[in-house]
């Protein structure tokens, strides 16, 4: 059997992400139905909001300032919004 024609391979791919495919997986992904997910997000979920960019700048300065990270900051911030309405402060 011979190697389908360079057109070929890239209308088949053009076609798979028509139907919401992605890219055929390589190596050990290709027997692996579920994606990769970094061990510290693994049984969490993303929050996201939205705001203005003078926000995030405030935001970052105050990461290098503190030598820390959005993340921990997010942390503190939403355990203080726990606290403030008597809730357990659970955020890890």
């Amino acid at each position: 059997m011979s190697k389908p024609a360079l057109g070929e391979v890239e209308l088949q791919q053009i076609r798979r992400a028509a139907r919401g495919a992605g890219p055929e997986p390589v190596g050990e992904a290709a027997t692996d139905a579920r994606p990769y997910v970094q061990p510290g997000r693994r049984k969490k979920v993303q929050i996201a909001v939205f705001f203005e960019k003078p926000v995030r700048k405030q935001l970052h300065q105050l990461c290098v300032d503190h030598e820390t990270s959005v993340q921990q900051l997010m942390r503190e911030a939403i355990n203080d919004l726990f606290a403030k309405y008597r809730l357990p402060e659970i955020a890890e």
